[in-house]
């Protein structure tokens, strides 16, 4: 009986004991603390530092509204445009739409009225309020980000770094909860701030992008936006068969005498044959991801192909393995492939539609416009499967095109401090010399 009293004594005090101590600690000054902002409303005085988010361990189906839905199937033609345009003789292409997708999602939470309908436009996302593709694009997000297939994976995250420049509150809450960008304020002039950048793509992409821009290059900028993907997937069934074989250009002549040719592969392909093109479907993994394999029949102009590919019209329901059923034995060749891209993309933007790429971003700062924009893509396909990586980046500028009014205060002045709402006049004063001031914090904004 006396432990029972004990015992319920203790969980009585107990709870009030940790209660104290947790108010005592509450109540003392956190150096870590926040302090209150004197900037205006519209801006951030403090860019939050990473915030980098963690892969989910949980699958979240990437299930679309039918709005949604069609808006990819419209994106999809942008990302048929960048590949024709983009085409070069000898030269392996790869590009990552969903990466340039992303980061202009964020960009366009920046851009004014005319500048967005012109992406929008462009992106194939017209028949989308901004709301809503803010909503589409942290979908993607998550579901790609999430645990579809064990055995495949793909990442995609956002940062902007900005050197001493505000950035408007309301576009840091979209960036920040739309996109889990990482933001934060970094001296672009001082030793080592490039690497900080070049580290970001390195681990972002595991590796496969090391450098996105150099010391020199980045003082003259005032923001760097960056969207990072990788993507590292097994095949559902290995090719069996390696062996060498030739490669030949559209025309017939000889490209390689001595590339490496996978076949057979023991994963359930889907095939589909037309007067246009043959596609074959391989799977990875558990199926979440594939990889379309489409080849123009001869004849065809390989460089205008895409442009009249309608991704939409690809049905799997539709596929045949082959034309005359199952019994018929359906042999499948392709060969290793790599490409390493970096690709310049404002003029191609802006011929593309986007004639106000370069207007300044009055949803961040008025000041601030697009200087150079690009994607840096690299992928490597082998027996084993496929690994891929895509870094594509806005880097911003400032411009005095919108201060057309100047006050320099190199003389004696007046002052007064006054309450907003009434105009009471709290303080006020004359200054003749103004001989004391306050050194600027690194990392604080004014």
């Amino acid at each position: 009986m006396k432990k029972n009293l004990i015992w319920g004594s203790l969980c009585l005090v107990a709870p009030l004991f940790f209660a104290a101590c947790d108010e005592e600690i509450e109540s003392n000054d956190d150096p870590k603390k926040e302090t209150p902002s004197n900037e205006p409303d519209e801006f951030c005085d403090t860019l939050k530092g990473w915030n980098i988010k963690q892969r989910q361990q949980i699958a979240v189906p990437l299930v679309l509204t039918g709005k949604e839905q069609e808006a990819i199937n419209k994106s999809n033609a942008f990302a048929n445009q960048l590949i024709s345009k983009l085409i070069k003789k000898d030269t392996n292409i790869v590009v990552s739409p969903i990466s340039l997708e992303i980061l202009f999602g964020m960009i366009m939470n920046g851009q004014n009225e005319t500048a967005l309908n012109e992406t929008k436009d462009v992106l194939g996302l017209s028949d989308l309020s901004l709301e809503d593709i803010n909503i589409l694009m942290n979908k993607i997000s998550t579901s790609l980000n999430s645990n579809l297939d064990p055995t495949s994976y793909f990442e995609t995250q956002n940062a902007i770094w900005s050197n001493n420049i505000l950035f408007k509150k309301k576009f840091v809450e979209t960036v920040q909860n739309n996109y889990s960008a990482s933001i934060a304020n970094l001296d672009f002039n001082a030793e080592g701030s490039s690497d900080t950048i070049n580290n970001w793509c390195k681990e972002a992409t595991r590796g496969m992008i090391n450098h996105l821009v150099g010391k020199e290059e980045l003082k003259e900028l005032a923001a760097v936006m960056a969207n990072a993907c990788y993507f590292k997937a097994e095949w559902e069934g290995r090719f069996h068969c390696m062996d060498k074989y030739t490669f030949y250009d559209k025309n017939g002549n000889v490209v390689k005498d001595d590339a490496y040719k996978m076949c057979n592969p023991t994963a359930n392909i889907k095939y589909e044959e037309t007067d246009s093109y043959e596609l074959a479907r391989l799977p990875y993994g558990n199926g979440s991801f594939y990889m379309d394999v489409i080849l123009p029949k001869i004849g065809k102009d390989n460089d205008q192909f895409l442009l009249n590919f309608d991704w939409s019209k690809v049905n799997p329901q539709e596929f045949k393995r082959v034309e005359n059923g199952w019994d018929v034995s359906f042999v499948f060749t392709m060969p290793r492939f790599k490409a390493d891209n970096h690709h310049s993309l404002l003029k191609m933007m802006k011929d593309l539609g986007m004639k106000n790429i370069k207007a300044t971003l009055s949803g961040m700062n008025e000041a601030l416009y697009i200087s150079s924009l690009g994607q840096l893509a690299n992928i490597e396909v082998d027996e084993e499967g496929t690994k891929a990586a895509a870094v594509s980046y806005a880097l911003l500028e400032t411009s005095g095109e919108h201060f057309n009014y100047y006050m320099n205060v190199d003389r004696p002045f007046y002052y007064a401090i006054r309450e907003a709402n009434t105009g009471l006049i709290l303080f006020a004063g004359y200054v003749v010399v103004p001989d004391d001031y306050v050194e600027p914090v690194e990392g604080k904004y004014y």
